[in-house]
């Protein structure tokens, strides 16, 4: 996220480096709300009926199989890490 922010001030013009910036926190926000209900969704795929006290037991594996996609969201960003151009320590003059 902090590499992102600064790669969003760094490569943009003066002028339109907040509305970069916003754009970039925005979209950072937006993957976090858009994760939740998929990881609730994976859990539930594998959900093996148990209850207790009214509420769903969910096993370890349903976790581990449930949580795999935040491993693959951040090599998915390391991945897209490679194509962040450098601005060499400089905001881009407009």
């Amino acid at each position: 996220m902090v590499v992102l922010l600064a790669a969003a001030r760094e490569n943009n013009a003066a002028e339109a480096s907040g509305t970069a910036v916003s754009f970039v926190n925005t979209t950072i926000i937006f993957s976090g709300a858009l994760l939740q209900p998929v990881i609730g969704w994976l859990l539930d795929l594998n959900w093996d009926g148990r209850m207790e006290a009214g509420a769903r037991v969910y096993s370890v594996d349903a976790f581990n199989t449930a949580f795999l996609t935040l491993v693959a969201a951040n090599l998915l960003a390391i991945v897209l890490c490679l194509f962040v151009r450098d601005a060499k320590h400089r905001p881009t003059e407009s």
